[in-house]
Order: structure tokens, then C-alpha cells, then sequence
């Protein structure tokens, strides 16, 4: 069955399901890393269908944190949800622009965990270009991220047919905005600060509903195509970024560097570890040839989809996550070459930055001997433009 993952846009069609895809889904998370949410909040009763039968804008399960972190609604969220409509959505990807204008503003009337997540975004990108109030705005934008984010996760434990809409929009978004915040030290994509970031568990969610449901499900009612015609395969090719040849030759060699990953996981002697950074190495080599094709079969122009770069970490398994949790030096370095397909989206506001900021990262935390294992995915993201990493 085909799946996709439209706005960062995963779509694994018939006969194109790369290796690797995991269906298990991970044990609930106790805590979020990436907000300042005690766990407790995030454990609250489960949330069935939203609806918006009150004319109240808080939605009831959102009412005791919204007293807590949030003062009523007011005209800085105003401005918020305009700079979103007006700036923000257009830099959201190149996917129908009323998706993110038109259909998920008006979802996130109904699904309040949604708004939160907008105007989060909102904020951190306002962020961005007002100094004098960037404090204040980053504030504002971690209060609404906690909000969105109690709310994505208090749907986990009741997905269905009915709010996998509100849980697919608002893995987007947490995504987005865990990338907005730009990079800091210990945050490394994936894990931060020795734990999995907070999105992860909504992305095993969202895998779920695909595999469950499908996506059909979720592109249909108040995301469905507007009579002007949009589909998710024309999404898709709107998505594709055709760069000249100069950008495919940025990564040449990248056949010989996973070579030399694939020797590294041979001489690993846990099979755990093993089998996990195998698996991982085969969607990475997949996402490389979709992308860049093969020295026999080489692409003329690099096929740039943010589909193909991050069905990687959708298709990821707990065990591997784990294993980067406890800093294990070879998916660490797989972490690395994943950063050289991500740099190839740096043309998205909110992932600038963060290749040079995960080699930086992951170079502290090997052994000096092991940063040969850098120097490819180093030298890929100096072509590329990315600064120069010190290792």
C-alpha cells in the first residue's frame, strides 16, 4: 500500500517501498524533551474526536494548561496567525500553497492543538527577523509549542479514522518548529541531550495511521483536493527541486563513503547494534540513489524531494534510535551522512544550519580516531556552501 507523508511529504509508492520500513511502534513516551511540559501534563485523559461545539477558541481538554502557560487569546496571537497566512506558510515547502494557507488554517479552528502549533511557528519565525522582540517571541512560541504538543499526544492512545487529521498536520508542525528553534548544543536531529526528540513519538503515530487507516484517510473531508485540482502525486512533484549538475556533483563518492560505513557495521560485534545500523544503511542507501541516482547510472539533475530525504528518520527503528541515545560511534556516523541529503533542503528557512550543526556535534562525541569517518560527509556539505566544520 502506497504511503505518504505530505508537507515534509513522505510517499512511498507501489513497488518504490524503500528497506528497512519499520512497522512496530514505540513504547509512549513519558516525558517531552524538545517543551518545558512536565510529563504529568502530557498524561492527561485521552482526547477522543475535537469538535468545536463550544464558542470558546480553548478547547475544554486545553483549559487547565491553558491557565497555566497561556493568558487568554490575545492580539499578539492575532498578529501571530496573520504573519502565518501572510509569510509563513508560503516557506512551508512547495506543495499546494492551500494546504498550508487555506485547509490548515481552517482545521485549526476546529483542532486547537493545530492553532498552537501555527502560531508557535509563527513565532519562531518572527523571531527571526524582529530582534527587538525576539525574547518575547521566542516565549510566546515555546508556550504554544507546549500546548500543541499536550494535545498531539494526548490523541496517540485514541487514533482514529476521525482526528488522525489533527495528528498527522501537528507531527508536521512539531517537526518544523523543532527545526525553527535552530541548532543548540546536545541537539542533534534526532536526540537531545541523551533523549529522542518529542516529534519521534508522533511520527510512530503517524506510521501507524498510514499503515492502518492510509493515506487516503488523512487526504480527504477538510484536507482533500479543492476543485481546482490538487493530488497528492501532483504534490509530490512540486515537491521535486531540480538543481543543475553542479549540485549532483557535490556528492559524488557516495557509493564508496556508504562502502566504508558498511565496513564499519561488519567489524560491530553486537548483533543489536548491528542489524539496527544495518537496516539504517539500507534506507540511506536508498534515499542516496533516489536522490542522486549511481556512478553507472548517475541522475543528470539531483531529484531533491523532502520526501525521499526524510523517509530516513520515518523508517528508523527504536533500537536504532537508542543506540544513538547511548552515543554508539557508528550511528552516529550514519547520523552524519544523513546530513548531507539534509543539506540538499537548506533552501527551507528552518533547516539552515542544522547539517554543519550535527557534524559539529557528533565530532565532540567520537573518538579522534573515527573522525576519518567524517571527512566525506565534511567535505560534501563545504561544496555545498554549508561553513567550514573543524574536525
Amino acid at each position: 500500500m502506497p504511503c505518504s507523508y505530505t508537507g515534509l511529504g513522505i510517499q512511498l509508492e507501489d513497488g518504490q517501498t524503500p528497506p528497512g520500513l519499520v512497522r512496530k511502534r514505540g513504547r509512549p513516551r513519558k516525558n517531552w524533551t524538545v517543551v518545558s511540559v512536565e510529563s504529568k501534563s502530557a498524561q492527561s485523559p485521552s482526547v477522543g474526536p475535537a469538535t468545536s461545539s463550544s464558542s470558546s477558541l480553548i478547547s475544554p481538554s486545553d483549559q487547565g494548561l491553558e491557565r497555566t502557560l497561556h493568558v487568554p487569546w490575545d492580539a499578539c496571537d492575532i498578529e501571530l496567525f496573520f504573519h502565518y497566512t501572510n509569510k509563513v506558510c508560503d516557506g512551508l515547502g512547495p506543495a499546494d500553497s492551500s494546504l498550508w494557507k487555506d485547509r490548515v488554517p481552517r482545521l485549526s479552528f476546529r483542532c486547537h492543538g493545530v492553532l498552537h502549533l501555527l502560531l508557535a511557528l509563527s513565532a519562531l519565525h518572527l523571531a527571526r527577523h524582529d530582534n527587538s522582540r525576539r525574547e518575547k517571541l521566542e516565549e510566546r512560541a515555546e508556550m504554544h509549542l507546549a500546548l500543541g504538543l499536550r494535545r498531539s499526544s494526548a490523541i496517540l492512545p485514541t487514533l482514529n479514522a476521525e482526528n488522525c487529521v489533527e495528528l498527522y498536520i501537528s507531527t508536521v508542525l512539531v517537526l518544523i518548529c523543532s527545526l525553527a528553534k535552530k541548532p543548540r548544543p546536545g541537539h542533534l536531529f534526532l536526540i537531545t541531550d541523551g533523549s529522542e526528540v518529542a516529534w519521534l513519538e508522533l511520527f510512530r503515530g503517524v506510521r501507524v495511521v498510514i499503515e492502518s487507516v492510509g493515506i487516503s484517510t488523512i487526504f480527504s473531508g477538510e484536507l482533500g483536493p479543492s476543485s481546482s485540482s490538487y493530488g497528492i502525486e501532483a504534490d509530490q512533484d512540486r515537491d521535486a527541486h531540480h538543481h543543475d549538475d553542479g549540485v549532483n556533483m557535490n556528492v559524488a563518492g557516495w557509493e564508496d563513503a556508504l562502502s566504508r560505513v558498511s565496513t564499519l557495521i561488519s567489524s560491530i560485534w553486537d548483533r543489536n547494534v548491528k542489524d539496527a545500523c544495518r537496516n539504517a544503511l539500507d534506507m540511506l542507501t536508498w534515499c542516496f540513489q533516489e536522490t542522486y541516482g549511481t556512478a553507472s547510472n548517475p541522475k543528470l539533475r539531483a531529484d531533491i524531494k523532502s520526501s525521499t530525504i526524510m523517509a530516513w528518520p520515518y523508517c528508523l527503528s527504536d533500537d536504532f534510535i537508542g543506540h544513538l541515545k547511548n552515543k554508539e560511534p557508528v550511528p552516529l556516523i550514519l547520523l552524519v551522512h544523513f546530513a548531507v541529503l539534509m543539506q540538499a533542503l537548506d533552501a527551507a528557512w528552518f533547516v539552515k544550519g542544522w547539517p554543519d550543526h550535527i557534524i559539529r556535534g557528533v565530532s565532540e562525541m567520537l573518538r579522534p580516531e573515527l573522525h576519518e569517518c567524517l571527512q566525506w560527509p565534511a567535505l560534501q556539505l563545504r561544496k555545498a556552501g554549508a561553513s567550514n566544520p573543524s574536525l
